[in-house]
């Protein structure tokens, strides 16, 4: 099942994207399991509108949301600017500051996520269940 979502660029849409979010995700899925993959989600799309497109309200973001055969879900988040090009690695990112601003979404990701990856303007990130 595939399900995917349009949020203008507005950090009002937020909430918009955490009620699709939690509407589609799987219901056997332990508590701690979902904040940690809607907290990731929200830091995402965060992202996605304040650096990848400026907080311009006409740029979107775009979400899909991919359960495969109820062993993972795949989340993309494609924002419409430039694109990231790299990712913190797993030990620099247990060694972050969580007060400091700059990175900490990516940071949150990299450590709650089982994957994740860049391709451009994408961010792709897999959660078993």
């Amino acid at each position: 099942m595939t399900r995917t979502l349009i949020v203008s660029s507005s950090l009002d849409e937020l909430e918009k994207a955490s009620l699709w979010l939690t509407r589609y995700l799987p219901k056997p899925l332990s508590e701690s399991k979902k904040n940690n993959i809607v907290l990731v989600i929200q830091e995402m799309v965060t992202n996605a509108i304040i650096h990848g497109n400026k907080s311009i309200k006409s740029k979107e973001v775009f979400l899909s949301l991919k359960i495969i055969e109820n062993t993972s879900i795949t989340f993309t988040i494609e924002d419409e600017g430039l694109g990231l090009s790299s990712l913190p690695s797993k030990e620099e990112a247990k060694k972050m500051d969580y007060l400091q601003e700059g990175g900490r979404g990516l940071k949150l990701a990299v450590l709650l996520s089982d994957d994740i990856q860049i391709k451009e303007n994408k961010v792709i990130l897999v959660f078993t269940i």
